[in-house]
């Protein structure tokens, strides 16, 4: 991970490569993924949190991944491989023909 992930992030938009012509969308709702010091985070909509649970850096033979557990079903803003970078955020599903998530840090 390059940067510390430590904080707020705001959704920015969504890129679904499996659609034919898909281009990027902007965000069409207000979304802030939190992750907190104590290992927790929540997902949040419109102000109202649709996600929490806990996140760990894990030791991969790439470098190192972001775990993030329990998700919920509604919440597929951070679903798939987390790429973390700056002050972006990815997460990409696209592998399973998802769509990928941009966040930017707020703080």
């Amino acid at each position: 991970m390059c940067a510390n992930f430590i904080g707020t992030w705001n959704w920015t938009e969504r890129y679904c490569p499996c659609c034919s012509g898909a281009k990027p969308t902007k965000a069409d709702k207000e979304v802030t993924a939190t992750f907190n010091p104590d290992a927790t985070f929540s997902v949040s909509e419109d102000l109202k949190i649709i996600d929490t649970g806990k996140w760990e850096v894990l030791k991969t033979s790439n470098g190192f991944a972001l775990s993030i557990s329990p998700l919920a079903t509604d919440d597929f803003y951070l679903q798939g491989s987390i790429t973390i970078c700056d002050n972006q955020l990815v997460a990409d599903m696209s592998f399973l023909d998802g769509c990928e998530h941009l966040f930017i840090k707020a703080d």
